[in-house]
């Protein structure tokens, strides 16, 4: 009768749900920090700035604040410092703060992965703390 079809559409619904949050997920593991670049150039600050948080929160939701998770807040403070060097509306420092916290928060995770692997890490993590250390100054002397 009529509560069994309701039953098959409300569960056909669900599983289409399911289907699309995998997907969603597996978009967002995949997606490339550097992203945001092309993005911003397009001028869709929102939806880098949405992409590369969501990828954050799910990176970090299954493999904790890892070097990955750092490259995608670094990401989202280069985003922002683009943002403010190109900003006309005078939102020049408010976007320079945001930048340098999302930059302290990829440093913070760089630092504990770099004193972790000691002697083992690699010049890469290393360069990319520099370059997180330095946009994050670049930042606060923006914002000031």
């Amino acid at each position: 009768g009529e509560g069994g079809k309701d039953e098959k559409i409300k569960k056909m619904r669900e599983k289409v749900e399911q289907t699309q949050a995998l997907q969603q997920k597996r978009i967002l593991r995949e997606l490339e920090p550097k992203c945001w670049e092309k993005l911003a150039e397009q001028g869709y600050f929102q939806k880098a700035e949405d992409s590369l948080n969501s990828a954050a929160a799910l990176e970090c939701e299954e493999n904790g604040e890892s070097e990955r998770y750092a490259r995608l807040l670094h990401a989202v403070g280069a985003l922002y410092d683009f943002r403010s060097n190109s900003d006309v509306t005078g939102q020049q420092q408010a976007l320079s703060i945001v930048s340098a916290k999302y930059c302290c928060e990829s440093a913070k995770a760089l630092r504990v992965i770099v004193s972790a692997r000691g002697d083992t890490c690699e010049r890469e993590l290393t360069s990319l703390l520099a370059a997180v250390l330095l946009l994050r100054g670049r930042s606060l002397c923006n914002s000031a």
